[in-house]
C-alpha cells in the first residue's frame, strides 16, 4: 500500500514475500482481516486498499485484488542456501529471523541477500538483530538498516 502510493503512477514494481510456514502464506494470500487486525493502518489505506466484505465471522477487511496482483508469495527456508530466487531486489526486508539462525546460516543468508540485491540497495533487518560478524560488503546507515556497497 505504502510503496504503491509512493512510487509514480505507471511505475513497475513487485514484491516477493517469503515464509517458511505454507499456512501463514496461504493466510496471507487470501487477504482477509477482521476490522481490529487492520486497525493500526492508516484510514487513507484502509479506504484506497481494502474492501469491506460480510463473512461468516462478521466483517471481514479483504485486500484489493490489484494490490495482491503485486505480490507473489512463495516458501522459503532462508536457512537454506542458495535461494531459488531470480532477479535483483531493490530492497530485502529480514525482520526478526536471523535470531533463529546460527552463526553460519545468518552468515549464509547475508551473503544471499548481498548477491542479490543491487549496488545501493539495502537490506532492513529487526531492530533486535544486527550484521555484527557477518557485514561484508554492507555498510550500517542507521540501526537495523544496511546498503550495498
Amino acid at each position: 500500500m505504502v510503496l504503491g502510493a509512493a512510487l509514480p503512477a505507471g511505475t513497475d514494481w513487485r514484491i516477493l514475500a517469503t515464509d517458511i510456514s505454507t499456512l501463514a502464506l496461504q493466510k496471507a494470500q487470501r487477504g482477509n482481516y477482521t476490522a481490529s487486525q487492520v486497525e493500526a493502518v492508516p484510514l487513507r489505506y484502509r479506504r484506497s486498499a481494502f474492501s469491506v466484505r460480510t463473512g461468516p465471522q462478521g466483517e471481514i477487511m479483504r485486500i484489493d485484488d490489484d494490490l495482491k496482483h503485486m505480490i507473489l508469495f512463495r516458501r522459503l527456508n532462508l536457512g537454506r542456501t542458495p535461494y531459488p530466487v531470480r532477479g535483483v531486489f531493490d530492497l530485502v526486508l529480514c525482520r526478526n529471523v536471523m535470531i533463529y539462525l546460527d552463526p553460519q546460516q545468518r552468515a549464509d543468508a547475508v551473503a544471499e541477500f548481498h548477491r542479490l540485491l543491487q549496488p545501493g540497495g539495502h537490506l532492513i533487518v529487526g531492530e533486535a538483530e544486527n550484521l555484527l560478524g557477518v557485514a561484508g560488503r554492507f555498510e550500517r546507515r542507521q540501526p537495523a538498516v544496511y546498503r550495498k556497497v
